[in-house]
């Protein structure tokens, strides 16, 4: 999904899911996100997983309930 914030195009999308991780690409930066980092994820259908949004501060699983703050992903890196 894409959202603007000061007239600056903010995205994510999925790019791969696997059963360890999930990448996600936010606002062209690739982010992996480890399952065994953040768990909850494991408990998610795949429908829930593929729809994240993108906001400023970072990304959003609405029907999974979850967020994560960019900051949190870059100290994952």
């Amino acid at each position: 999904m894409n959202v603007s914030t000061n007239a600056m195009p903010v995205s994510a999308k999925v790019v791969e899911l696997t059963n360890d991780y999930i990448l996600v690409c936010h606002c062209g930066r690739i982010y992996r996100i480890d399952f065994d980092r953040y768990p909850y994820f494991r408990s998610c259908f795949l429908s829930e997983l593929y729809n994240v949004q993108a906001s400023a501060e970072g990304l959003h699983w609405p029907d999974a309930d979850i967020d994560l703050e960019e900051k949190y992903l870059k100290d994952n890196m």
